[in-house]
């Protein structure tokens, strides 16, 4: 898998797992070759390179028995039983769930039985439908772009694709809280939209509290009115101007 960042290119190496089998009696007191069939429980072990890979393990003993699963299994894996026949074999089939590589192992249960036949291999799954660098066999939004694969709350779904990201039964549209789950209240204790399983500041809001008891005096009235004396008036005519005394010459 290759992934373009800028660029840089990045590429992913696919890990390919060699698995193998090897049986022994569960009586440590039993040598391999005094095992009888019928009578001799067995155990089978399956082993791995690289160990740090865990498998998906599906065991089928007879046709009557029933399948037995073994999920994220670890190198050393084992199941043990006692087959009908001395031909019997554990049959088991693999699969790495990283990249889609699996096969099947043939197990010979007892001495004298048929050789076990080498694991068969299916080459690993590569297609990227959506391109987003995750192979489809590990996207958990195949058909929508997620590179981060982020699934809050751990459903498979990743929440690109999901909706309703944290599985408590309200969408993500009308979820306060959309990753993380606070059903069934949907508390929001400050009213702000966002619930309080999320919110990292759930102080209400301060109101101010109105005495609706308290007696209120009436507004006085002011009497912004002032009397504006009238500016009086002359009754008389216009002033004259007094003639001056003539003075006697001698």
């Amino acid at each position: 898998i290759s992934t373009t960042c800028g660029t840089v290119t990045v590429t992913e190496s696919q890990v390919s797992v060699v698995p193998v089998c090897s049986v022994a009696p569960t009586d440590p007191a039993v040598d391999l070759a005094d095992a009888e069939a019928g009578i001799t429980e067995v155990r089978v072990t399956v082993t791995w390179s690289p160990t740090d890979v865990n498998l998906n393990l599906q065991y089928e003993f007879e046709a009557e028995d029933d399948l037995i699963f073994s999920t994220g299994a670890i190198s050393g894996d084992s199941q043990a039983n006692v087959f009908g026949s001395p031909d019997g074999a554990f049959s088991i089939f693999w699969r790495n769930p990283a990249n889609g590589e699996s096969g099947l192992l043939n197990c010979a249960a007892y001495p004298g039985s048929s050789t076990p036949t080498p694991s068969q291999t299916t080459a690993p799954t590569t297609t990227d439908v959506d391109g987003d660098g995750v192979g489809d066999t590990n996207d958990n939004c195949p058909a929508v772009s997620n590179a981060d694969q982020v699934d809050s709350d751990g459903d498979g779904d990743g929440n690109a694709c999901d909706t309703d990201d944290d599985n408590d039964g309200f969408e993500d549209p009308i979820d306060n809280c959309p990753t993380v789950p606070n059903a069934p209240d949907q508390s929001d204790s400050d009213n702000d939209l966002i619930g309080d399983a999320c919110d990292p500041d759930n102080t209400p809001v301060a109101t101010a509290t109105v005495d609706a008891t308290a007696t209120v005096e009436p507004t006085a009235t002011v009497e912004a009115t002032a009397t504006v004396e009238p500016t009086p008036t002359s009754t008389f005519g216009p002033t004259s101007t007094p003639t001056p005394t003539p003075t006697a010459t001698s």
